[in-house]
């Protein structure tokens, strides 16, 4: 599949961080950030000129001029293999492709083929989750990965102990890679779902692994609610720290008793509780 990768000049950390945030809403599977710009990759097929219409006027308040470069097929594995080195969340996970050497003294390695996904572990709110994840008992426990991603986080649950894991994602990329993801790391208990989340019909999960967007969340915070059982566990992400607040209300209007959160590189990571 051709690929597409829009570039859009930022002056800092900071201002990437908020444009990131935005484009989570289009249908861009992976983001690398670099000093003066942000790279935001798309399939040829969704780089639609109803798209670059959108773009331009959410754009043109900043006056933000972006570049778009073609990537064939066949050049994409090297993009990848460029920009995707192995991370470690202390000793307890390490992530990394399957062209790079082993990871020694982690207690859990995940490999991942980011090639048509997002979440590797380098973004702050996917290795935020992963170190949430650690403190929680994952045995015998009933998990739901909602926007799944690479599959990473699914994996780690399975690793982790989880008997059962439902994974779901809206796109066809992040279905396929996840599946990829699953036979590499010789997984055989995740069900990969492609959709939306009306597709899972489960209610009663112990823990939700919810790492998307403020957007996706606030919509869908009371459903999650509905989904996890009482003192089952919710990890959120994809939270700017000024989003922190709302998704909080909102998570607690919705029933949910707020226990704590981590912050990085300006991204919120939450832990929330069912009480019952």
């Amino acid at each position: 599949m051709n690929n597409y990768c829009i570039r859009f000049p930022i002056k800092d950390e900071s201002e990437g961080q908020m444009l990131m945030a935005q484009l989570l809403d289009y249908p861009f599977y992976s983001f690398v950030e670099k000093t003066e710009s942000l790279e935001a990759y798309i399939t040829a097929e969704d780089w639609t000129t109803e798209l670059k219409v959108q773009l331009e006027q959410m754009a043109a308040p900043f006056s933000m001029k972006y570049q778009e470069e073609f990537l064939p097929y066949e050049n994409w594995n090297a993009v990848w293999e460029s920009n995707f080195q192995p991370i470690q969340v202390g000793d307890f996970c390490g992530i990394r492709a399957g062209f790079h050497p082993p990871l020694e003294q982690v207690k859990h390695e995940i490999l991942i083929d980011p090639e048509m996904a997002f979440g590797t572990g380098h973004h702050a709110t996917t290795y935020m989750v992963i170190e949430l994840m650690q403190a929680i008992d994952f045995r015998e426990k009933v998990v739901f990965d909602y926007g799944c991603g690479t599959g990473i986080l699914a994996i780690l649950a399975a690793k982790l102990g989880a008997s059962l894991i439902d994974a779901i994602d809206i796109s066809i990329q992040a279905f396929e890679n996840t599946l990829k993801n699953i036979s590499v790391n010789a997984v055989n208990n995740i069900h990969i779902v492609h959709g939306e989340i009306d597709k899972i019909i489960r209610e009663d999960y112990d823990i939700i692994l919810a790492n998307i967007n403020r957007n996706v969340l606030l919509a869908s915070m009371d459903t999650l609610f509905t989904r996890v059982k009482p003192q089952g566990i919710v990890l959120l992400s994809g939270i700017l720290h000024q989003d922190f607040s709302e998704v909080k209300q909102a998570a607690e209007r919705s029933g949910f008793f707020y226990e704590k959160h981590l912050e990085k590189e300006g991204w919120i990571a939450m832990r929330l509780r069912r009480p019952g």
